[in-house]
């Protein structure tokens, strides 16, 4: 069974983002390392954005049903534009924040905007939908890590990151 036409548009544009974030997100807690902070603080700044992200969630579902999911995607992904471009900085002060933003606020409102569009689609194919959505929005992905260790964490894919995520929308 084929995706969905929906399905087919979100994933794609969701790609490119996905690849340029998973070139470095996983070396964040070595940015962090590089600006000064302890391995603690990395741990708290790390909880904190799962605890928002986890509550906001459930208020991200709230206000998606209010403004639509076409309006919590663009809104999500200008947030999480925003606050990548905190993280491109490398500024002790905006890394965290923008880390924290994105995961913490970003992340929970594109996630849901996306995954209620998927689900309203068509009815009996929801689940189809959106593992195809998995799919093609991370399987360009596999070998981004492997390209931030090559670049060693190069900023400029944290640009590419911020500046796909606002094509994408």
């Amino acid at each position: 069974m084929l995706p969905s036409r929906n399905t087919l548009i979100l994933g794609l544009t969701s790609a490119m983002p996905t690849f340029f974030s998973t070139s470095w997100m996983f070396f964040l807690p070595i940015i962090f390392k590089q600006i000064g902070y302890s391995i603690i603080t990395i741990g708290i700044f790390y909880g904190t954005s799962t605890v928002l992200s986890s509550i906001l969630s459930v208020f991200a579902g709230r206000l998606v049903l209010k403004i639509g999911p076409k309006r919590g995607i663009i809104i999500g992904g200008v947030i999480r534009s925003i606050s990548i471009l905190m993280i491109y900085t490398f500024s002790p002060i905006l890394v965290p924040s923008g880390f924290i933003i994105d995961l913490g606020i970003g992340y929970p409102l594109s996630s849901v905007s996306r995954q209620y569009l998927i689900m309203k689609d068509e009815e009996n194919k929801q689940a189809t939908n959106v593992g195809w959505f998995m799919t093609i929005a991370g399987l360009p992905a596999i070998f981004s890590p492997i390209l931030g260790a090559l670049t060693e964490i190069n900023k400029i894919l944290i640009l590419l990151t911020a500046i796909t995520t606002l094509i994408a929308l």
